[in-house]
């Protein structure tokens, strides 16, 4: 336990936590779950140094994400190529389900509770998923699989108001 300065940003602090835990777990993998803040890009970019460390966070609903380009010729002149290579592809809007394609992976678990209830819950996986680059941060360079999580009842209607 150690006092927070007033003026520090949660997301620096949050940095120096993984900065002395994980590196004790070096050899092993070590997996890291975290709300909202940490999906943050200068929380990504900052952990990039931990090798073994795979890292879960949740995502805002209205969160805007981005396909990975596919690769394109780049136009070759006589003196160069010309262009820049895209980074980023199609919008995925996680609150607009219109720019959803299919997903890599579709997976349905079901499952019952202690009091016997009986639920299925579906997990629908896109890979090679980008946020965007921003703040000097390389975002490009960090693609992740976006996992959504939905869960139904018996009647297979959706328990909860949005999937995570």
């Amino acid at each position: 336990m150690r006092r927070v300065a007033t003026q520090a940003k949660s997301i620096d602090i949050g940095l120096d936590q993984f900065d002395v835990v994980v590196p004790k777990f070096e050899k092993e993998l070590t997996v890291s779950v975290g709300d909202t803040a940490y999906n943050h890009r200068r929380f990504i970019d900052g952990i990039q140094s931990h090798k073994n460390l795979v890292h879960i966070a949740r995502l805002q609903c209205n969160r805007v994400l981005y396909h990975k380009a596919e690769p394109k010729q780049l136009k070759i002149t006589n003196r160069r190529e010309r262009g820049h290579e895209q980074w980023y592809g199609e919008k995925f809007k996680l609150n607009d389900t219109t720019t959803h394609c299919l997903p890599d992976k579709t997976i349905s678990v079901p499952y019952k509770t202690r009091k016997g209830k009986q639920y299925t819950a579906t997990l629908e996986c896109w890979n090679d998923m980008l946020i965007k680059y921003k703040d000097g941060i390389p975002m490009h360079n960090y693609p992740f699989t976006l996992v959504k999580t939905t869960i139904l009842d018996e009647k297979n209607r959706q328990i909860y108001k949005n999937p995570m």
